[in-house]
């Protein structure tokens, strides 16, 4: 490390604090310096419980215009914090989800647009950042509800060769069954990408033609029937389908603003979808799905093995428990944790708690009393509202 006044390497000089961080010495001016220490939120500033509330208003739905007004800040802010907490779920996602054990897997696309949709987009529209029609790629294990991968892309053969190749990345060199809809770029993706391991089916729903009738019509159509095809391989027809996947694809509708339709909380940009997306696929896997573990280990890392939930291999690989998860054969379904509302009930009754503090002091310090409360009391009662958080 190089002094910032002398421009010369400086020496070790022991730690400090419980995370023992290095601290360097200047022989020649004598200053001290600490080794620059990774934050979780960059350079912001702000308090973690203000950081958190806005993470919360995101999963729970809200829009970046609504969290804004819910937090008092400035959109820029909201959008920041998004996209560093994106970027930290992508990370995490990448480390864990490696080498997962799958029997069938369902692959689907949902469908959103940035900044206009695809037939308004013109070039100056592209100029200034706008995409049109935009895809998430989902592939989730059926019984586990695992999401094993994600991709944000255009419909087309590239983004879904990308997809598969971060779905052969995260899934074991073993044989599973893959299903998928009609959509024929599949076909040569897992054929290059997971010949060794998937045996691909198709499943095809057909509707009625009442949109045909009725164009302007949000009537939905009328199932009539279901055809399934063996595309490579030998797969279990009987147990084909995308049914799982499109419902897991409704919930994200339902929780992340961009994704519902008939608003105008769209995304502007593709980092910030690319973002929202990885923050709701996250939270609504390792804070709602029953499969993962609820205790981490802090030394390395990984999650402990669970008795109901699944198991974590030796070279760190997850692998879900199957037969906790079906009775009689069928799939058993899971109910979602209630941990996220109970954190933003202690978040918001500890705010609660720091609001009164604050108008008690300003009381104090407008009244005209001659014993006014020791400024050390106020801010042990301030620290143990945050403590209570734990």
């Amino acid at each position: 490390m190089t002094c910032h006044n002398c421009r010369i390497e400086m020496v070790m000089a022991g730690f400090y604090g419980k995370n023992r961080v290095q601290r360097f010495k200047c022989q020649q001016c004598g200053k001290r310096w600490s080794m620059p220490q990774e934050k979780p939120f960059g350079a912001d500033v702000r308090l973690a419980l203000e950081k958190v509330q806005m993470i919360l208003h995101f999963v729970e739905g809200n829009s970046v215009r609504g969290t804004a007004r819910l937090c008092d800040v400035e959109k820029r802010t909201v959008l920041n914090i998004l996209k560093l907490a994106g970027k930290a779920c992508e990370r995490l996602f990448t480390e864990k989800v490696r080498e997962v054990r799958v029997s069938d897997l369902e692959f689907d696309e949902l469908w959103t647009f940035v900044g206009c949709k695809q037939k308004r987009l013109t070039p100056e529209r592209f100029a200034k950042g706008m995409r049109g029609d935009a895809y998430a790629f989902i592939g989730l294990e059926r019984t586990s509800k695992l999401v094993v991968a994600w991709h944000p892309g255009k419909r087309d053969r590239i983004n879904t060769e990308d997809f598969v190749s971060k779905v052969r990345g995260a899934t074991a060199n073993l044989p599973f069954d893959v299903s998928t809809d009609g959509f024929e770029a599949y076909e040569n993706a897992i054929d290059a990408g997971l010949y060794d391991r998937a045996n691909h089916s198709s499943v095809v729903k057909v509707f009625s033609n009442t949109a045909k009738v009725i164009p302007d019509s949000y009537r939905p159509a009328k199932f009539i029937a279901v055809q399934k095809d063996a595309v490579s391989g030998e797969p279990d027809l009987d147990r084909a389908g995308t049914s799982h996947v499109e419902r897991k694809n409704g919930t994200v509708r339902q929780w992340c603003k961009r994704f519902t339709r008939l608003t105008y909380a769209f995304s502007k940009r593709w980092d910030d979808l690319k973002a929202a997306l990885a923050l709701q696929l996250r939270t609504l896997q390792f804070l709602s799905s029953a499969w993962i573990a609820e205790q981490a280990d802090a030394r390395d890392g990984r999650w402990h093995n669970g008795s109901h939930l699944g198991s974590v291999g030796a070279d760190g690989s997850i692998e879900p428990n199957h037969q906790n998860h079906e009775k009689d054969g069928r799939s058993l379904s899971i109910r979602p944790s209630n941990r996220m509302k109970t954190i933003a009930y202690k978040l918001l009754k500890i705010k609660t708690q720091l609001d009164t503090i604050e108008a008690w002091k300003r009381s104090c310090a407008s009244s005209s009393m001659r014993r006014k409360p020791h400024k050390r009391r106020l801010d042990s009662c301030a620290s143990l509202a945050v403590g209570s958080i734990t």
